[in-house]
């Protein structure tokens, strides 16, 4: 029986598109890449500065002529709790709306990435509230561009990893009056898999998938796991042979 679940899930892997050519993406607190790290912890008890998400990705290959990033990103918690009103950044009706915003401009990131917009780098981030079960919001859907001219695309090294966009979360309305309640939650932000994107060629536009291979989610105020928000991993042969032997 084991067998013949390990010819199946063969048969399988063979219908599936191939992978050869894709870039990968990665996601981080602070800094670009390596550099950065999963986890922040904010006390909650001020109302000046920042935290930054930095957005990365390797390109699949090095003829692409790449202009364009984008990328899909999910909020929320490992309970499906109510988004809290410091997370909620939907424009005209939430509770901290305008404190989220996309930047592509190179110089804010640090860490060890390269700067694939050449300093023309434009972004949009786009909030969707994700109601679950009982008609709630639980979740959030972050929808991230970030592009240059067309005219200035041009192929990149996949060896090297480059920043792609900045989010940067605003401290305001963290504590005192006014405050939006929450800040101090556990929370995940994590790619929604399959959605991470560059596009290249102008004259025939290629969209070319970046996978999760490294930093596929970060963790906010202590949550030390996002598995309940992913819902798909990439798997290794020897994973999957693991559940037959």
């Amino acid at each position: 029986m084991r067998v013949f679940g390990i010819t199946l899930l063969l048969l399988a892997a063979l219908a599936l598109p191939a992978r050869a050519q894709h870039g990968s993406v990665r996601l981080m607190w602070t800094h670009c890449g390596a550099a950065g790290t999963n986890a922040r912890t904010f006390a909650c008890n001020t109302n000046s500065g920042s935290d930054a998400l930095i957005l990365s990705f390797k390109p699949a290959n090095a003829t692409d002529a790449i202009y364009q990033f984008e990328t899909s990103l999910t909020v929320g918690d490992q309970d499906f709790s109510l988004i809290p009103d410091w997370w909620a950044f939907v424009p005209a009706t939430g509770c901290r709306r305008g404190l989220l915003t996309a930047n592509a401009g190179f110089s804010s990131a640090g860490g060890a990435c390269e700067d694939p917009w050449l300093g023309q780098g434009l972004a949009t981030v786009a909030v969707t509230p994700l109601t679950i079960i009982d008609g709630g919001v639980r979740r959030l859907r972050l929808n991230v561009v970030a592009a240059i001219p067309t005219s200035a695309a041009a192929p990149l090294d996949p060896a090297s990893e480059y920043f792609a966009v900045r989010l940067t979360l605003g401290h305001q309305k963290s504590v005192g009056t006014g405050a939006c309640a929450g800040c101090a939650l556990p929370m995940c932000i994590a790619f929604n898999p399959g959605a991470s994107y560059t596009v290249a060629n102008p004259a025939n536009p290629t969209r070319t998938v970046l996978w999760t291979d490294f930093g596929e989610s970060v963790v906010w105020n202590g949550t030390t796991s996002c598995e309940r928000l992913v819902p798909v991993r990439n798997a290794t042969w020897g994973a999957i042979k693991s559940l037959y032997y």
